[in-house]
């Protein structure tokens, strides 16, 4: 569908159309400019480009109709936290997506409970039709705390709360190996893996001080995005296995798996960035029998913080491990060393 547009004022386009076209984020109309689906007078447009009186500003948008069929927390298996009209909290199972791709609006998702909660889902859409109210992600086998957008302006006030680190997250991870620190504040330079694109890995840099602080970037030619969290080690099994607790100060895909395999400490049963090692045996037969079953990696959103997008209210969440990570950690215990 396009949308032509009469400029009445001498403005940068951007800064016209989000204050002229109602129902967009700024985000969206980002991406809008990404996509190239916004023209001047018939010619394509960046977003700093201005316009002037008279000027014909043309926008390439797509339908709003709703892309996939409602589903329910029950059908979905997913327990709410919280509810009200603007925002939705809830405990993500694992193996669940947060959105479809886009090649497939079936698989369900924590997108089709937006739709089925929301009073309004295609005005959440926007421009991205496969991710109504979807304002921050966790991997697909990653479990835990998410909060969702159920109207428009909670929706951007959310996005902000993420972009700008005010929303806090906090994990559990369980890891394969000992740890040299009690805590750590890691910082990493995170790429694609150019062997496998559907991962990542840490720039291998000896000297990351050339990079200084900057957020994203690019070296010899690969596109970086800098890293930080914070790791504290809770408990210690044995000395084979780690339970860590990560506060993200960033919000990198993938990036306490990335940042942990790359200190020699993958998350345990994480098919992706992990080793697929035979466990001790000291743990006994049924613990062996527990890794070879785990399809996931053992990390959940345990803790969520972050304002009500309306009230202001300050909102905290906490949720515990999903059962399949707290049947393998009741076995561990017996073998814990504490902090060491």
């Amino acid at each position: 569908m396009k949308v032509g547009l009469d400029v009445r004022a001498s403005t940068r386009v951007d800064k016209w159309l989000a204050e002229n076209v109602s129902g967009y984020s700024r985000s969206q109309i980002q991406k809008m400019f990404a996509s190239k689906n916004v023209t001047i007078n018939g010619l394509a447009s960046k977003q700093r480009d201005l316009v002037s009186a008279g000027d014909v500003v043309e926008l390439s948008v797509p339908s709003r109709e709703r892309t996939f069929t409602p589903l329910t927390a029950e059908s979905l298996g997913i327990p709410i936290l919280y509810e009200d009209r603007d925002i939705l909290v809830i405990a993500k199972p694992p193996g669940l997506l947060a959105h479809p791709p886009e090649q497939d609006a079936t698989l369900p998702s924590v997108a089709h409970l937006v739709c089925d909660k929301a009073l309004e889902p295609a005005a959440l859409s926007g421009y991205d039709l496969y991710r109504p109210g979807i304002v921050h992600r966790l991997d697909q086998y990653t479990s835990g705390v998410m909060v969702c957008a159920l109207s428009l302006r909670a929706s951007e006030n959310l996005a902000l709360q993420f972009r700008h680190k005010v929303a806090q997250r906090v994990y559990l991870a369980l890891v394969c190996g000992n740890p040299q620190w009690n805590r750590s504040v890691l910082r990493h330079y995170l790429c694609r893996n150019p062997h496998n694109r559907r991962g990542f890995q840490a720039l291998p840099l000896h000297d990351l001080s050339q990079l200084g602080v900057q957020e994203l970037g690019e070296v010899d030619g690969i596109r970086y995005r800098m890293a930080l969290g914070e790791y504290v080690a809770l408990s210690r099994f044995a000395r084979k296995y780690t339970l860590v607790r990560a506060k993200l100060y960033s919000g990198r895909t993938h990036q306490i798996r990335v940042q942990l395999a790359a200190e020699g400490l993958p998350l345990f049963g994480d098919p992706l960035y992990g080793v697929r090692q035979q466990p001790a045996q000291l743990f006994g037969t049924e613990f062996v029998a527990l890794w070879r079953h785990c399809q996931r990696q053992l990390l959940h959103a345990e803790q969520l913080k972050f304002f009500h997008p309306v009230t202001g209210k300050r909102m905290e969440f906490e949720y515990p491990v999903w059962e399949d990570m707290a049947t393998i950690l009741n076995h561990l215990r017996p073998y814990g060393l504490g902090l060491s």
